[in-house]
């Protein structure tokens, strides 16, 4: 393809040797004259007819892309053309492609941008400078009962209503700090927010951020840290004391022989009760910093069910409490023996709390393709539904179970058991009375 350079400098040799032609024509003949200049003019003429056309084509085809540009197609490029219309197109599709390539970018980070805002639990809102909603994160949507589609754009009254909010921005925005914090209930269960109005400089669609911290979540934390030095100090209390009475009679020396045999077998009860206490501490401590070396192996589960429930006859025969399991002897899980036993114990002896005298706890086993799952069931009271999402926690012990033994680490040892062995835990009240609690283990071992 001839550039358009190349065109150029072919007029500029050509015209004067088309010229000094003429010269001679004139010189000689008339005739000859007149047609030499009506060469001349026609190629003249076409030269210039054609560069017009290919100039044409090429805003035309430019035309076309930047229609393209228009509906959101940055993928448009002026193409065909040919001549003095090529260079033309070849700077517009560079441009075209720089444009492509920014947008790319622009869209990229702002679809990186969305992700961070989404994963982060705390509503946030970008307001525009009347305003209006410009972004809300998936926390901000559930707080506020709404969705993208109607949120953007519209006033941040009408999307929040909440008046309190609207001060917040407006203080904010005639205000000489940088930040406004304000505390503000919001959502369906009226959680105390601390709400933090955070203006944004430059010039951007985005003149400034909302950002809301639930104080329910903190309040909680802080809860479960005072029920934690209760249970333990109250756990703690009770065999200490018990151990210094007894200790304290035996050294006045005014008992006889049969007392004194009986107080040190008390006493040493309430060092089992501690050492209980230790262990369970310690059991849950190593296994949530993963300081525990699993030995998964090959298991059958009638043989764990058979060996927890001699372990715990004693306490089950004083209770009058029956462990009923019907299963294939085959059925096995891929485990480490001493977890799973510690998780099949904590279960059964949690039932046992809460069963009454004479009747049983069941163990229903099913299994899938890929799961084991196994669950144990008591016939007592169930947990009231408030305790669901807190009984797996350390130490917790709902107003229910106050009044039984045990320092509330059971269920908790239980949750993170399972979970090294990439497994769940559930709990559920059954509909006919009683709770039941249903891990499920992987088969085979994924850890």
């Amino acid at each position: 393809m001839v550039s358009v350079m190349q065109k150029t400098w072919a007029l500029v040799i050509i015209f004067p040797v088309i010229c000094v032609l003429l010269g001679f024509a004139i010189a000689k003949n008339e005739i000859v004259l007149w047609i030499i200049s009506a060469i001349f003019l026609g190629v003249i003429l076409g030269f210039g007819l054609r560069a017009a056309w290919e100039v044409q084509m090429a805003f035309k085809s430019i035309n076309s892309a930047a229609t393209h540009f228009g509906g959101g197609d940055f993928t448009a490029r002026a193409t065909g053309v040919r001549g003095f219309g090529s260079r033309i197109t070849h700077i517009f599709n560079s441009m075209a492609i720089r444009l492509e390539d920014l947008i790319q970018k622009i869209e990229s980070d702002q679809v990186r941008l969305e992700i961070v805002l989404n994963t982060i639990g705390d509503p946030i809102i970008a307001l525009s400078n009347n305003s209006d909603v410009q972004y809300l994160n998936k926390a901000a949507l559930e707080l506020f009962n709404t969705s993208i589609e109607i949120a953007l754009g519209r006033p941040l009254i009408e999307v929040t209503r909440d008046y309190e909010l609207e001060d917040l921005i407006h203080n904010s925005s005639e205000g000489t700090v940088s930040q406004q914090v304000k505390l503000i209930t919001l959502g369906l269960d009226r959680h105390q927010y601390r709400v933090t109005s955070v203006p944004i400089g430059g010039d951007t669609e985005w003149s400034g951020l909302l950002v809301f911290v639930d104080l329910f979540s903190l309040q909680r934390t802080d809860q479960i840290r005072r029920d934690f030095v209760n249970n333990v100090s109250h756990e703690l209390r009770t065999p200490i004391a018990a151990i210094s009475m007894l200790s304290e009679s035996i050294e006045n020396d005014d008992l006889d022989e049969e007392e004194t045999s009986d107080f040190v077998r008390r006493i040493a009860l309430q060092i089992s009760r501690l050492r209980l206490l230790t262990d369970e501490l310690l059991d849950l401590s190593r296994i949530e910093s993963g300081a525990v070396v699993l030995n998964p192996e090959v298991i059958k589960l009638t043989e764990i069910f058979s060996l927890v429930s001699e372990n715990l006859r004693p306490l089950l025969e004083f209770a009058n409490v029956e462990v009923n399991y019907n299963l294939d002897s085959k059925m096995a899980v891929e485990a480490d023996r001493s977890m799973l036993i510690l998780v099949i114990s904590n279960l059964i002896d949690n039932a046992l709390r809460f069963s009454s005298d004479g009747s049983d706890i069941r163990i229903a086993v099913q299994e899938s393709l890929s799961l084991i799952s196994i669950s144990v069931r008591d016939h007592g009271p169930g947990f009231p539904d408030e305790d669901k999402d807190r009984m797996f926690e350390r130490f917790y012990k709902s107003e229910r179970s106050r009044t039984t033994s045990g320092a509330g680490l059971g269920l908790a040892i239980v949750k993170h058991a399972v979970r090294t062995h990439g497994g769940t835990v559930q709990a559920e009240n059954a509909l006919d009375g009683g709770a039941i609690f249903t891990v499920r283990l992987p088969k085979r071992y994924v850890g």
